[in-house]
């Protein structure tokens, strides 16, 4: 409701934007792709930066744009699956493929996306 309020009145509107760029969601967002950019520097890799749906040669209603998988949270999540030599991973719609990167690091049998 307070949004929707938000939303009718410009000022309000300016100043929730400019507040909304400090969510802790777009912090950790940006701070992602700052990391994934400097490995990408260090390793010779395209991991990093945006991809919007355009540019992926898929029709409107079946992309979405890409940025890479949070790497804190997926480690994370995968350190509490136990992984062993006798799992698999698939990553659908793995982008530019750096969650299956981030997947090699674990004991998984296979890694693969698509």
């Amino acid at each position: 409701m307070l949004l929707e309020f938000i939303k009718k009145i410009p000022f309000a509107r300016k100043c929730y934007r400019s507040v909304r760029q400090f969510s802790p969601n777009r912090i950790l967002f940006r701070y992602n792709l700052k990391k994934v950019e400097e490995f990408d520097k260090e390793h010779g890799t395209s991991f990093g930066g945006r991809m919007y749906w355009d540019e992926t040669g898929t029709l409107k209603e079946r992309a979405n744009d890409y940025s890479p998988s949070p790497e804190k949270y997926l480690i994370k999540a995968l350190k509490k699956l136990s992984v062993t030599g006798q799992d698999a991973a698939a990553d659908m719609g793995c982008g530019k493929g750096y969650a299956m990167y981030l997947m090699s690091g674990f004991p998984f049998r296979r890694v693969g996306g698509g």
